[in-house]
This record gives C-alpha cells, structure tokens and sequence, in this order.
C-alpha cells in the first residue's frame, strides 16, 4: 500500500489547505462582487424612478401609476420610452400602450433630407406636367426626360429604408425581450404584447371597441396583468444582466 513520508504528507497538506483558501477567496470575491452589482442596480433604479416621477406629458399629466415600472425598466434597459397609458375606460385608449422613441438625431437629419428631396420632386413632376400635357403619368415617367426624377424617386426610397433600418435597430432590444418572455408561447392570444411599429401594447386592443362595457373592464384588466407579467420578467432581466 502507498504511503507519504512524514514530510511529503505536510507539504501535501499545506497545498491542499493552500487551494481551499484560494476556492474560498474567489467564491467570496464573486458573492461580493454581486452584492455590490445588485446595490449599484438599487441605487441606478431609484434614481431612474425619481426621474420618471417628474415626466409629464401634453397635459401635464404624470407617468400612470400601474404602468411607472414598466416604464422604469424599459428605460434602464436603454430602451427609452417617450409616452405611455396604462388603460383607461372613460379616456384614451382600453388597453395599457408604452411608445419606444425612435426618433433619433439621425433619423431626423434623414428625414430633414427627405424633405429637401420632397420639394425637389414636386418641382420636377410640376415641370414634366407642363413639357407633356397629353401624356398620362406613366408615359411620361417611362420618357428620358423623367430620369432626373426616377433618381430623386430612388433617393428618396434609401432615405426611408434607411429611416426604418435605424428605428428597427432602436427596437431590436424589446423584440429580443418579447420573443424570450414568450419563447413557450402565450396562453391567450387576445392578450399577447407586441411591437405595433413603435409602440408596445395589447394585440386584442384593437378589438374593445366591439366589446361591451363589462368585455372591456373584463379585457382591460387582463391586458394590464399581462403588462404586469412582462413587467416583473423585464426586471428579473434587469437584475441578472
């Protein structure tokens, strides 16, 4: 049977308690390290909800109560929110709806392009017009002399592709969230969130308005448990990302 030598066997267990402590040191610097993370996350969530407790919209009004973290969360997940409304039966819309901003600087100098282009175009149809008075419009686009504004009509097409592009990206984010929070499906349809281009709400919303009274309150608090349920995952995303 093998045996260690008095000496080897203090040497084996001066490494063996070496590399304990050593385990023992990086757990606790990761627990650590996840503590301090989930503080920073506290610290960055109140100040987030502070700043949302000061938003206003048109008419001054402040962020709906039983939509602000939603709100929150979208936001801290640089997903930035320009309007939103938990739902409501007397005014606005039966059905809870956040607006994802997509407008950027750069979508807005693209579309400040587009309508450079816009007069450009008007004035080149005007004149066509006026060169073949007894053409109809597709005659007169097939014509040599049109080319100048098919290229106006193309650049005007990359312009918007391009726009779209940009705003699709901007909201690739909450796409990504929505596919993982329903990656086993929806147990009802009717109350599924999707993107409506750049605006979160309820797919069965469009439909209150053929609903009675009681089918709307009905529907209405279920879209808003169904916003809430999202909700509560977006923030377990928070925290563990």
């Amino acid at each position: 049977m093998f045996s260690l030598k008095k000496g080897q066997q203090k040497i084996v267990n001066l490494l063996f308690f070496l590399t304990f402590m050593f385990t023992f040191s990086v757990l606790a610097a990761d627990e650590t390290l996840a503590v301090i993370e989930e503080v920073n996350k506290d610290e960055l969530w109140d100040q987030k909800a502070k700043e949302v407790d000061n938003w206003t919209d048109r008419m001054n009004l402040k962020v709906d109560k039983n939509i602000k973290d939603t709100v929150i969360v979208l936001n801290l997940l640089n997903i930035p929110t320009v309007q939103s409304c938990e739902g409501h039966l007397k005014w606005g819309l039966p059905y809870p709806w956040i607006e994802i901003e997509t407008d950027t600087p750069q979508v807005l100098e693209l579309i400040q392009q587009a309508q450079g282009i816009e007069s450009q175009i008007e004035e080149e149809e005007r004149l066509l017009k006026e060169q073949f008075p007894l053409l109809n419009w597709n005659k007169i686009l097939m014509n040599k002399e049109a080319e100048k504004l098919r290229g106006f009509y193309q650049q005007r097409l990359e312009i918007f592709d391009e726009v779209d592009r940009i705003k699709h990206e901007r909201l690739a984010t909450l796409y990504d969230l929505l596919n993982k929070f329903y990656q086993n499906g929806s147990p009802y349809y009717d109350h599924t969130l999707i993107l409506a281009y750049n605006r979160l709400e309820s797919l069965g919303g469009m439909w209150q308005n053929l609903r009675t009274d009681k089918e709307k309150k009905e529907k209405l608090k279920a879209y808003q448990n169904e916003l809430q349920d999202f909700t509560e995952f977006l923030i377990d995303y928070y925290y563990k990302n």
